[in-house]
């Protein structure tokens, strides 16, 4: 069995069509509940569509169709190839800084801290300058 292309079905639902291709695409309606099942969401969604915007009217129902549509929509989006690839682009990047973060301050507290050898030279110096100034003068 051919299937309508989807933009019939969409035309349909937004009660573009008629004459004999209205006519044909009801006939296989009625034989198919694929395609039935796609028409009847396609105008359920068409309806949330049209209570979403018009002025003044406030529908439970319709309120709630578009943002079951407004979910899919942003779900379809989110879980698209490029936006998987966006985010594992903006995860490499922050990763990337951390770990530069990391390494400078692990280099500062490395390149900042005394060695025991510098700290044994330094006490060394200090009990010379110590044992070289005269007996009396810095007390």
């Amino acid at each position: 069995m051919s299937h309508p292309e989807p933009d019939r079905l969409l035309d349909m639902a937004l009660d573009l069509l008629d004459g004999e291709e209205l006519l044909a695409l009801r006939g296989h309606l009625d034989a198919c509940a694929t395609c039935a099942a796609q028409l009847t969401e396609l105008e359920g969604e068409q309806q949330a569509l049209r209570g979403a915007f018009a002025p003044g009217v406030e529908d439970a129902a319709a309120d709630e169709r578009a943002r079951a549509l407004e979910d899919r929509v942003l779900s379809a989006l989110r879980s698209s190839p490029v936006a998987r690839a966006r985010a594992r682009r903006r995860l490499l990047r922050w990763s990337v800084a951390a770990a530069a973060a990391g390494l400078v301050a692990v280099t500062t507290i490395y390149l900042t801290r005394s060695s025991p050898k510098q700290e044994l030279l330094t006490q060394l110096r200090r009990s010379e300058m110590r044992a070289l100034e005269p007996q009396g003068a810095g007390r």
